[in-house]
């Protein structure tokens, strides 16, 4: 309890959080879309089933090798500039370096960022016209 600091979540993606585990959520997120983005067909198996559960605990070792992995699924999608901005943008509030471990508290942090990060490539974007109009 010496630790506990209360930290509020929204409902919706915070892109102002540099939380490490909240952004490590954030990152594999976009790591996902982008190899189900890159495959073009449903995949038996993708980075969350074989993954999420490492990623959440030990992102230090997980992610270099998902990185590595994501330069080939780059070459495949249709939009490599939008990813590879997206990917930047995330990498950026990382300090320069993944967190070695999560505690069990991080972990729960890192899933809310991973799915307000993923349930934000689903709504419905404003258009100009819409923009406008508020």
């Amino acid at each position: 309890n010496r630790n506990y600091k209360k930290e509020e979540f929204g409902v919706a993606l915070d892109k102002d959080n540099c939380g490490q585990a909240y952004v490590c959520g954030r990152l594999f997120a976009v790591l996902e879309k982008l190899q189900r983005d890159a495959s073009g067909i449903k995949l038996n198996r993708t980075i969350k089933d074989a993954y999420f559960a490492s990623a959440s605990a030990k992102p230090a070792i997980v992610f270099p090798k998902l990185i590595k992995l994501a330069q080939n699924h780059l070459n495949k999608v249709k939009s490599p500039a939008y990813y590879s901005i997206l990917l930047g943008e995330i990498m950026d509030k990382l300090n320069g370096e993944f967190p070695e471990t999560l505690l069990l508290q991080d972990q729960g942090r890192f899933i809310i960022g991973y799915y307000q990060q993923y349930q934000s490539f689903f709504e419905k974007k404003e258009t100009n016209s819409e923009m406008e109009e508020n």
